[in-house]
């Protein structure tokens, strides 16, 4: 693991990686250039698995860090033309959760996407899209897609685990019908 993140981080100096608990390890930095890299590039994954990263302080139990939150690009896809707008993007993002940043776009707005980095809780379902009011009385759907979003379940929307091991699908009522509402459709490969 640890000779595969430091390629894929790029880093200049060495690391360290300790296991503390069954999928909880620490990350040890030499250069705060290289930990900041890494912490402004998330999300991060390995063998599929989102890499939930946060940042420890002094006085803190491993047993009480508690990994809730992950940032992500997203996509907003079929953003009407008149709202092609940095503000706009900013006020969808902050829908999905908080928003950090709003990508550079053509500001004529001729772009397939926007793209909005934004904090997710990883507890809730993922969102797949966002009706929008373009006018009175009309809406539009905005659908997003989730850069480096690695594994997550098609039934529930959650990540974490996958459909096989979903305790949602379990839990249904009856012999209905499973009914896959997300899929790979929300995935998307990073800008290069």
């Amino acid at each position: 693991m640890k000779r595969v993140l430091k390629t894929l981080w790029r880093i200049d100096d060495n690391v360290v990686v300790r296991m503390i608990d069954t999928n909880l390890f620490v990350f040890q930095f030499f250069n705060i250039e290289d930990k900041n890299k890494v912490l402004d590039g998330r999300p991060w994954a390995f063998d599929n698995q989102i890499l939930l990263l946060k940042e420890t302080k002094a006085d803190e139990q491993p047993s009480d860090v508690e990994f809730n939150s992950c940032s992500f690009w997203i996509r907003l896809i079929d953003v009407p033309f008149g709202r092609r707008n940095k503000q706009y993007a900013r006020e969808v993002g902050d829908c999905i959760g908080e928003c950090l940043e709003v990508d550079d776009f053509d500001s004529l707005g001729w772009e397939k996407f926007m793209r909005v980095k934004v904090i997710v809780d990883i507890n809730k379902p993922l969102q797949r899209g966002l009706k929008v009011v373009v006018d009175v009385n009309t809406t539009k759907w905005v659908g997003f897609k989730y850069e480096r979003l690695g594994d997550f379940c098609y039934y529930c929307g959650r990540i974490g685990h996958n459909d096989k091991d979903c305790d949602a699908k379990d839990c249904r009522e009856g012999d209905s019908p499973i009914v896959f509402q997300y899929g790979p459709f929300l995935s998307a490969s990073p800008l290069q």
